[in-house]
């Protein structure tokens, strides 16, 4: 049994493969950038909360939080960078 691929197809394959694999980032950029503000707002209500109770353990974990957010942001940003200093 052979399997013939013009190199018309061969390339069509190709090509649709780059542009899937393209869109996949972007959308992964996309919603790796959604978490990081989910996390950097639940990060603002821990801390409003610990503010609230006099909870200072809560209070630095919302701090934690958003300073975890703000790495993930500042990755994400770079990331693009990167991308488009590659295009």
């Amino acid at each position: 049994m052979s399997l013939h691929v013009s190199s018309s197809e061969l390339m069509f394959s190709f090509y649709w493969g780059i542009i899937d694999y393209e869109n996949k980032e972007k959308n992964m950029s996309i919603e790796d950038k959604a978490k990081a503000t989910a996390k950097n707002i639940e990060g603002k209500v821990q801390e409003a909360a610990g503010e609230v109770t006099g909870d200072p353990k809560d209070k630095a974990e919302g701090k934690a939080k958003q300073g975890e957010a703000e790495v993930r942001h500042t990755v994400e940003n770079v990331k693009d960078e990167v991308k488009k200093a590659l295009d």
